[in-house]
């Protein structure tokens, strides 16, 4: 999608908008945006440390169901570490 390393993550954060695509990132610096700016509308924040790709998908699966009925919804904010959910808010 983005293959420029120049794009900003307000650009980022506005194509994912535009389209209803959630944001999937290991940067602090969209949690703190959609804190205080509500963007990107929809955001999963992995601080998943080092874990290997294979966690990362395994915790996605676990959690599948509970993504897709979040992301029915106009904005959402998930975080994680290695194995679970653990914090999770959501904008009206």
């Amino acid at each position: 999608m983005f293959r420029d390393s120049s794009i900003s993550d307000i650009d980022i954060s506005d194509y994912a908008d535009l389209h209803d695509f959630i944001v999937i990132t290991k940067d602090k610096d969209y949690k703190e945006s959609f804190i205080l700016n509500g963007k990107p509308r929809k955001l999963i924040r992995l601080n998943i440390g080092n874990a290997s790709t294979k966690q990362a998908i395994q915790l996605f699966e676990n959690n599948w169901q509970l993504i897709e009925q979040l992301n029915q919804r106009k904005s959402f904010f998930i975080e994680t570490d290695e194995t679970q959910l653990y914090h999770l808010t959501y904008r009206l």
